[in-house]
């Protein structure tokens, strides 16, 4: 990251982590660099894990309802913000443009993603992958970054080994498409991604969420197709997106974004008329709440 900024000749005015996992190295980084460092999200702990959710529409909508970016630390100032992984980066970027960052350093404590995992972990297919056949300029476009810096695979390798020098082998292949057991083949790959697009798109269907009849039709068996039609808990889907709810703060994925602006005219005309409803069952007899 330091060489970087000092290529480029950009000025850092404060470093801020994308919550939980990237705390650590942020910190860190932090201290090296001799910035400030600052809580810049508030997490909802009420919302899953969007790394594992089915979909990148899905992933995108609920790290916002996810995430409250804070204007009073991002608002005019050059940011380096630090993630884990990046798997939906584009959106947490833009929550602090929103909010009024002049400029966001994308760093990650991971080497770029860009091949699918093999062995237990769901992962997106290639072609979702943002890092996928294209360099860190065009990531960073992709992204809507002003600059991306993502974490070498040597350096990361050598930051394991210096704890354990025994440990001379990893599976590296989400970052350089290495399989550790070398049977790994396209056909397998290509085949596996097609699975994993059925089934993410059956779930999609199960938590409520519609498809449109071309990707219904574009299933690669008749058995996905059935389980559309059918309904996997037996009945048919409607066809229509139930919002995700959860008990804690959210953002609106469309409207609005972050603490600082959560008004919206829609909720305040619902406001008011739950206000209105409130009074008119007050005055039907002025009834109190012990009688």
């Amino acid at each position: 990251v330091e060489r970087v900024l000092k290529e480029k000749n950009i000025k850092v005015d404060v470093v801020i982590p994308v919550p939980d996992t990237s705390r650590v190295s942020a910190l860190e980084l932090a201290q090296r660099l001799g910035l400030p460092y600052r809580e810049g999200f508030v997490k909802n702990r009420y919302v899953g894990r969007t790394f594992i959710m089915p979909g990148q529409q899905m992933r995108k909508k609920n790290v916002r309802r996810k995430l409250n970016a804070m204007a009073l630390e991002f608002s005019e100032k050059v940011v380096l913000l630090v993630d884990g992984k990046g798997t939906t980066s584009k959106e947490i970027i833009q929550m602090a443009k929103d909010v009024g960052a002049k400029k966001v350093i994308f760093a990650s404590c991971a080497p770029p993603i860009r091949y699918s995992n093999v062995y237990g972990i769901d992962m997106p297919s290639r072609n979702e992958l943002v890092a996928y056949e294209r360099s860190e300029d065009q990531i960073a476009k992709a992204l809507g970054a002003d600059v991306v810096i993502y974490q070498t695979l040597p350096d990361l390798i050598n930051s394991v080994t210096q704890l354990n020098s025994e440990l001379t082998r990893f599976d590296c292949s989400v970052f350089d498409g290495v399989y550790v057991t070398g049977d790994v083949q396209e056909d397998y790959l290509a085949h596996l991604e097609q699975l994993r697009s059925d089934n993410a798109k059956i779930k999609t269907m199960s938590m409520g969420m519609s498809l449109p009849p071309e990707q219904i039709a574009s299933l690669s068996t008749d058995h996905a197709r059935g389980r559309i039609a059918n309904g996997i808990n037996g009945g048919p889907y409607e066809l229509h997106e139930e919002p995700l709810g959860c008990s804690g703060p959210m953002n609106g994925a469309d409207d609005t974004v972050g603490l600082f602006n959560s008004w919206s005219v829609a909720a305040s005309e619902k406001s008011r008329e739950g206000s209105r409803a409130r009074s008119d069952i007050g005055g039907l007899g002025g009834f109190t709440s012990a009688q």
